[in-house]
């Protein structure tokens, strides 16, 4: 989603019709679509679009206030003055705190190995 909606969506008609293919035809049906939606990096407002779907997944379980404070971080990154990690950190504590299965093994919320994330890489460093 955060790449290509279009091709998200073309990718999600080739699974969904799989109709008793074979997993190799299903492959190579998959192969190119896949590759062209990964081909560009996601602009900047793809990420936003990915953090606002996922937010409709807690609406009704969160406080006014709670969902004021997403909003305020997401309209930070939005404007350049916090990283996107910090939206997705406060998302991901409430896949835990709601325990949402579906969201669990989403890779746009754990995208590395817990071993290769360090203050370091995060573009400042530390002094």
């Amino acid at each position: 989603m955060a790449y290509s909606q279009t091709k998200m969506r073309e990718l999600g008609r080739i699974v969904a019709n799989a109709n008793g293919k074979t997993m190799g035809a299903i492959l190579d049906l998959y192969e190119k679509p896949f590759r062209a939606a990964l081909h560009k990096p996601p602009r900047h407002a793809s990420p936003m679009n990915v953090l606002m779907h996922t937010l409709g997944y807690f609406k009704k379980d969160l406080s006014a206030r709670e969902k004021r404070h997403f909003l305020e971080v997401l309209e930070a990154y939005r404007h350049g003055r916090t990283p996107l990690s910090s939206a997705v950190s406060i998302l991901r504590s409430w896949v835990m705190r709601f325990e949402t299965e579906y969201l669990y093994g989403q890779t746009f919320f754990s995208p590395f190995p817990e071993e290769l994330m360090a203050l370091d890489d995060s573009g400042r460093g530390r002094a």
